[in-house]
C-alpha cells in the first residue's frame, strides 16, 4: 500500500486567531481541506481530510484526519484542529484572541476535557 498523501486540498473551513508571543502579535490560521477518498486500505479506500496550520501566512504543518467516510474524516479534522488551537494557546502566548475577544486558557482546558471545541468566551 502507498503511504497516505500529504497534499492539501482546497480549503472548506478556516478560523484565524491572534496571539501575542513575547510582545509580537501573530496570526494563527487553522484550515480544513476538502475530504478526499484516497487512503488505501485492505478493504478499499478510506477518506482523509487534510488540516493545516499557518502562522502569519507561513505554513507550519499539514496533517491528515482519516475516517471510513467523509463525515468521519471531517469530524476528526475539526476535533484535531481544536486540540491544535488549545496547544497554541497554552504554549506561551500572553494573549489569545478571536473576534476581538480574549480567550481564557483555563476555559479552553475545561472545554477540551469535556470534549467541546475551543471558542471565544
Amino acid at each position: 500500500m502507498n503511504p497516505i498523501s500529504n497534499t492539501y486540498t482546497s480549503t472548506i473551513a478556516s478560523r484565524a486567531f491572534e496571539a501575542v508571543f513575547d510582545g509580537t502579535r501573530q496570526q494563527i490560521r487553522l484550515e480544513i481541506g476538502h475530504p478526499v477518498q484516497d487512503v488505501e486500505t485492505v478493504a478499499g479506500k478510506d477518506w482523509r481530510c487534510p488540516v493545516r496550520v499557518l502562522v502569519d501566512d507561513n505554513q507550519v504543518f499539514i496533517k491528515n484526519a482519516c475516517g471510513v467516510d467523509s463525515y468521519q474524516a471531517l469530524a476528526l479534522a475539526t476535533n484535531q484542529l481544536s486540540g491544535i488551537a488549545l496547544h497554541q494557546a497554552a504554549s506561551g502566548s500572553q494573549i489569545f484572541e478571536f473576534l476581538g475577544q480574549s480567550i481564557e486558557i483555563e476555559s479552553l482546558l475545561q472545554n477540551n476535557q469535556q470534549g467541546n471545541p475551543p471558542d471565544a468566551r
